[in-house]
């Protein structure tokens, strides 16, 4: 069964996004798998290290409460050979795809520095988090556009 597939954004950018995610709860794949235990989003949030070296946030396990967001569920797995495929080369082998359900959504920020959305995704290649859409980038990095 295949996870991802591409939606275009634009002709310059695509957006890899897991369709069992879309139907999680109702046709669970065991290539994935999904994370509800807030103790374990922490630690996998950790991980994930900010890159705005000017703000004092080591890992979104810090920024998030900071902007006073919760994520409520990640769902992840390795993508497959057709999903490398078809990502027009944005997925490589041995990559790890991340889609995270953000609970709580700070209007705030997302009216004025940077309009996010309920869910965002990275892929993690090698040890390194790649945002794969603006609200993961901006999370991230926060640089609020597309990688």
């Amino acid at each position: 069964m295949r996870k991802l597939r591409l939606i275009c954004l634009s002709a310059m950018t695509a957006l890899a996004i897991p369709l069992a995610a879309f139907a999680a709860d109702m046709d669970p794949n065991p290539a994935l798998t999904t994370v509800r235990d807030k103790l374990e989003i922490t630690q996998v949030l950790a991980t994930i290290p900010f890159q705005d070296k000017s703000m004092p946030y080591k890992s979104l396990a810090d920024r998030l409460p900071n902007l006073n967001m919760e994520i409520e569920r990640i769902t992840f797995g390795k993508v497959e050979p057709l999903d490398i495929e078809d990502s027009g080369g944005l997925l490589k082998k041995g990559d790890v795809f991340y889609d995270f359900n953000i609970k709580k959504i700070n209007k705030v920020v997302s009216e004025n520095y940077c309009q996010i959305s309920s869910r965002f995704s990275v892929v993690k290649r090698k040890g390194k988090w790649i945002p794969q859409d603006r609200t993961g980038n901006f999370l991230i990095s926060n640089i609020c556009r597309v990688p």
